[in-house]
């Protein structure tokens, strides 16, 4: 299925703007058979950006030959193409879980109690709080290994593109 990038230039529209765009959206989506997978809205820089998928029609068109129900087009031919596109948001979002520390730390500190506690901020806490600096780095290490290999299971689940 191929998917498409699109980038709009969008001065003075906020995040309810988009909110009503993706409604109007769904709409194109069953005329014209296309997906808007996901959307970003940079509020500052005014630009918003979409990803739409196109479907592959030949498969679709062969399931429904071959007297497929829907689930079975959904399961085999749609989530078959979907994968990598959902690998790919799983890692991005792991690391901006990994990245979150300065925003937490700053809005609430990790608190009330441990409620918005973060394994950056966690580190931090045993680090700078506890001045257990072996056990930090322990835990850092063991965060470094385990996005490594993460990181790996993701190249490897993800289609090879051979020229």
């Amino acid at each position: 299925m191929p998917l498409y990038m699109d980038r709009h230039d969008l001065p003075g529209a906020t995040a309810a703007d988009i909110a009503t765009a993706h409604l109007r959206d769904l709409e194109v989506q069953e005329r014209f058979g296309v997906r808007f997978v996901t959307y970003w809205f940079e509020e500052e820089a005014g630009s918003g950006f979409c990803l739409i998928e196109g479907p592959d029609k030949e498969s679709v068109e062969a399931a429904q030959v071959d007297g497929a129900t829907w689930w079975t087009q959904f399961r085999y031919i749609e989530l078959h193409y979907l994968r990598p596109l959902f690998l790919l948001i799983l890692f991005f979002r792991v690391a901006d879980v990994l990245r979150v520390f300065d925003h937490v730390y700053i809005l609430t500190g990790g608190g009330p109690g441990t409620a918005t506690q973060l394994l950056s901020l966690y580190i931090y806490r045993i680090e700078f709080r506890f001045f257990d600096g072996g056990q930090a780095a322990a835990l850092a290490v063991m965060v470094l290994v385990s996005i490594s290999i993460l990181y790996s299971l993701v190249t490897r689940a993800l289609p090879l593109e051979r020229a």
